[in-house]
């Protein structure tokens, strides 16, 4: 979750989908060994010395003593699963909630589009480009963007986008390859001038939440 988090190109609606499956998975360890967990048990040598009354343990070169003078013979990893789970969630508390992120999530994942009927596409998507124009107004503004011809943009930029890009991307990095392509065509002169300030929003919103 964390390298996810820290990648360049991780934007905002994929946050929401690394964090479910990320406690899905630390869930599933509660009950079930992984397998860094079952090599490590495997490799792990535990030496009694009965004379001097301690534990020793060996992995691999690594030696390390007991603080105690027994083996021990359980761990508590559920309840440090939960632990590391109840920080997650507290720390990341807001985020279904969080109405940018929510409607980001609408806008960017190209793949919830409804490519199926051109009516229904040039309506998607539209009422939360109007809400982020005005909750990023400031910014907008203060860089050029006129927050005018956002929604003009974003109707043409969709049709765009499926015309060029739909069914020509691996399905699994459909919207991250989409967006990156069409913002390396940003230099373009016809792409820049057909959707310059609407990029300007989407860009704002592929930041990831580590900024």
């Amino acid at each position: 979750m964390s390298l996810v988090f820290q990648s360049e190109h991780t934007a905002i609606y994929r946050i929401a989908e690394q964090l479910e499956s990320t406690i899905a998975a630390l869930t599933l360890l509660q009950t079930v060994d992984g397998s860094n967990l079952l090599a490590f048990k495997e490799k792990l040598e535990v030496v009694v010395d009965a004379d001097n009354n301690s534990i020793a343990y060996q992995y691999e070169t690594v030696s390390f003593k007991s603080a105690g003078k027994t083996v021990p013979t359980t761990f508590n990893k559920a309840g440090f699963i939960t632990s590391v789970v109840e920080c997650i969630e507290r720390r990341y508390a807001n985020i279904d909630s969080d109405p940018v992120i929510a409607k980001s999530g609408a806008v960017l994942n190209c793949k919830l589009w409804p490519y199926h009927s051109v009516t229904d596409l040039d309506s998607f998507g539209n009422a939360e480009i109007e809400s982020l124009g005005q909750h990023f107004k400031a910014i907008l503004v203060a860089n050029g963007c006129n927050v005018r011809r956002l929604l003009p943009e974003w109707v043409k930029l969709k049709r765009y986008v499926k015309r060029y890009w739909q069914g020509k991307l691996n399905d699994n990095d459909f919207s991250s390859s989409a967006w990156k392509i069409t913002f390396e065509s940003e230099g373009n002169p016809t792409t820049t001038s057909q959707f310059a300030n609407v990029l300007h929003l989407l860009q704002i919103l592929l930041v990831s939440l580590r900024h």
